[in-house]
């Protein structure tokens, strides 16, 4: 976080940060209370913002299982799917 960041994260009672404070990436961790206050700020998807906001670059459930199922990883096909490579 930034000097600016923190600065103004003192005087919000939310113990969330924002979706893009949060870094993209493998061993990212959050506490379980991190996870659940999201979880529930997040709920409603596509009518809830914050939904698209947290999922934005994130290698969700549904697009693991949509990857893990296609031609490319299963060896049928020698080229990976663009538009799954365009979701993540």
């Amino acid at each position: 976080m930034s000097a600016n960041t923190a600065g103004a994260r003192e005087n919000d009672p939310s113990p969330l940060p924002r979706p893009e404070e949060v870094p993209l990436g493998v061993g990212v961790q959050m506490d379980r209370l991190m996870v659940e206050a999201v979880e529930q700020q997040t709920r409603g998807q596509s009518e809830n913002p914050l939904w698209f906001a947290w999922h934005r670059n994130r290698i969700t459930a549904s697009i693991a299982h949509r990857v893990s199922h296609s031609r490319f990883v299963n060896g049928r096909s020698d080229t990976p799917p663009a538009s799954y490579l365009t979701a993540i």
